[in-house]
C-alpha cells in the first residue's frame, strides 16, 4: 500500500512539473509587443531595488526610457504598462508592484482615466494572464473580465492554441526588459491638436472611482505620487477630460504634468519624434524622459543609484537598449561609406563577418580605408572570409575551399566555400548577398540574432544589397 501511494505522489509530482513547463512555454508572454513581459519582468526583479514605479498604457513604455533614466540620472525605474492598460487595471499593476517593491514615487499615466474597459480581447489578456494568481489578479479579473472571468483564471482555455504560434523566444531566459519598449520608425502626423481652454469634463464615474483608489493607495504607503499624460494629439473633448484630472490631483495636492500642452517646452517635432498620432518613438521618448528625469531628481529627489553593485540590472538593461539602438542605426546605412562608420562603434559585443569574391578589389584605396575601420588590414585582393568577434579577428579562412564551424553562443555559423562559391549560414539561414563582392554580416552577441547581412560592389558605393 505504501509502495502505490508512493508512485501516486510521484506521478502526481512529475505530471505537476510537466504542466508547469508546458504552462510556461504557453503562456501569454506579450505586455508591449515582440515578446516583452512587465509582469514577467517584476516577477523577476530582486525586491526593494524600484525607486520609480510607472504604470499607464502603450503611450506610457513608448514614452519613457528606463535605460536613459539610468544612463543620465542613475534612476531605478521599472515601467508596469501594458497595451491598452484601463485604470482599474493601474491600479492592481501598482498592488502587485507593491508586494515586492517600495518605490520612492509612483508615476501614473492617466490616458487609462479616458476609456472604459477593454473593447480588444488582446488587451484584456495582455492585463490579466500575465499575473499570478493572488487576492489581487482575482479582483483585477473580476472588475474588466466580463463574460471571459472563468477564462482569465485558468488561463488555459485562453492559451492553449498558441501551440499553432510558438517561437524561439518562447523557450529562451528573458533579456532584461524594465519596461520600455522602443520604436524608431517615423509617421509624420500632421498636427498635434491642442486645447488651452479652462473647460472641464468629467470622465467616467468608474475610472474617478480607480483614480482616487490609485491615489489614496499611494499615500496611504507613504510614497510620493505624479500623475502625467504622455504626449499625443489631445482632442478639444480629450483635453477637457485632463483638465477635471487636473482637478482631482489638485484635491489630493499630488503633481500632475500635462504633455499634450507642453510641446514647444519639450521641444517635440510633428515629423520626427512620433510613430503615430498616439505614441512617441525613440527621439520623442528622450525628450519625455529627459524631462521626467529631471523633475524626479530635482522634486522628488530620486537618488543616483550608479555604480551600486546591486543594481546591475538596470546596467544590463541599458546595454540591451543600446544594442537596439546601434541595430537600427546600422540597417539606415544607405552607401559603403556610412555602412562602414556605423559599423566602427558596433565592434564590441558583435560578430562581424566579412566575405570577398571574385574582382572586388576595384577602388582599392577606399576599401583599405573601410576596412581598418573594423579592425582588418588591406585584403590585397585574396577570395576568403573573415570574422571578428567583439573586436578582435578570431578567424581568417582564404582559398577555393574550406568549411568552418563558429559558435555564435545564441547561435550556430556555419562558412564554407566550394570551388570559389562562398557560403555563410547562420541558424539555417543563408545570408549571402552578392557572388561576385563584398558581403558584410553583423551579428549582435547579446541579443543573439541577426543584424543585417550586405553586399555589395566597390565600384557601386551607393548600391547596398540587403
Amino acid at each position: 500500500m505504501k509502495a502505490k501511494i508512493i508512485k501516486v505522489v510521484a506521478f502526481c509530482l512529475v505530471l505537476f512539473l510537466f504542466l508547469n513547463y508546458i504552462y510556461e512555454v504557453f503562456s501569454w508572454k506579450d505586455t508591449a509587443g515582440d515578446y516583452y513581459s512587465s509582469v514577467d519582468a517584476l516577477y523577476e526583479l530582486e525586491d526593494d531595488l524600484v525607486d520609480a514605479l510607472f504604470v499607464g498604457t502603450s503611450r506610457c513604455y513608448c514614452s519613457i526610457n528606463n535605460a536613459m533614466l539610468w544612463d543620465d540620472f542613475g534612476i531605478s525605474s521599472f515601467s508596469m504598462s501594458i497595451s491598452g492598460q484601463d485604470i482599474a487595471s493601474s491600479y492592481h499593476a501598482i498592488a502587485e508592484a507593491l508586494k515586492t517593491q517600495t518605490p520612492e514615487v509612483v508615476c501614473v499615466e492617466v490616458h487609462g482615466t479616458l476609456f472604459e474597459g477593454y473593447p480588444i480581447d488582446s488587451n484584456m489578456y495582455r492585463n490579466t494572464l500575465p499575473y499570478k494568481l493572488s487576492l489581487n489578479s482575482l479582483s483585477l479579473i473580476d472588475e474588466v473580465g466580463g463574460d471571459s472571468k472563468k477564462d482569465l483564471i485558468f488561463k488555459w482555455p485562453i492559451i492553449h492554441t498558441r501551440y499553432k504560434e510558438l517561437k524561439r523566444e518562447d523557450f529562451e531566459e528573458n533579456l532584461p526588459y524594465l519596461g520600455y519598449h522602443c520604436e524608431f520608425h517615423v509617421q509624420e502626423v500632421g498636427q498635434l491638436n491642442t486645447y488651452e481652454g479652462d473647460a472641464r469634463e468629467p470622465i467616467g464615474e468608474n475610472e474617478e472611482y480607480w483614480l482616487r483608489e490609485i491615489i489614496e493607495l499611494v499615500q496611504e504607503k507613504n510614497i510620493q505620487l505624479c500623475l502625467f499624460a504622455a504626449p499625443f494629439q489631445c482632442w478639444e473633448y480629450d483635453q477637457m477630460r485632463l483638465n477635471y484630472v487636473q482637478d482631482i490631483a489638485d484635491e489630493y495636492q499630488v503633481k500632475m504634468v500635462n504633455m499634450s500642452l507642453m510641446q514647444e517646452e519639450l521641444e517635440l517635432n510633428i515629423q520626427s519624434d512620433f510613430i503615430d498620432f498616439q505614441h512617441t518613438n525613440y527621439w520623442g521618448a528622450k525628450k519625455v524622459t529627459q524631462y521626467m528625469g529631471s523633475l524626479l531628481t530635482e522634486e522628488f529627489h530620486l537618488a543616483d543609484h550608479r555604480g551600486d553593485k546591486n543594481y546591475h540590472l538596470w546596467v544590463e538593461n541599458s546595454q540591451v537598449r543600446s544594442h537596439e539602438y546601434y541595430n537600427i542605426f546600422l540597417q539606415q546605412a544607405i552607401n559603403v561609406e556610412m555602412l562602414f562608420q556605423r559599423l566602427e562603434p558596433m565592434t564590441d559585443g558583435y560578430t562581424i563577418v566579412i566575405e570577398t569574391n571574385g574582382d572586388y578589389y576595384a577602388n582599392g584605396d577606399a576599401l583599405d580605408s573601410y576596412m581598418s575601420m573594423i579592425g582588418l588590414e588591406a585584403l590585397c585582393g585574396t577570395s576568403g572570409i573573415w570574422v571578428i568577434q567583439d573586436g578582435e579577428r578570431t578567424l581568417s579562412l582564404e582559398g577555393d575551399a574550406f568549411g568552418e564551424y563558429v559558435d555564435l553562443g545564441k547561435g550556430d555559423m556555419l562558412l564554407s566555400r566550394n570551388e570559389g562559391i562562398s557560403n555563410i549560414i547562420i541558424d539555417d539561414e543563408t545570408y549571402m548577398r552578392v557572388w561576385d563582392g563584398i558581403n558584410v554580416i553583423v551579428y549582435d552577441n547579446l541579443l543573439g540574432e541577426v543584424v543585417d547581412a550586405i553586399g555589395f560592389m566597390m565600384g557601386y558605393p551607393d548600391a547596398l544589397i540587403r
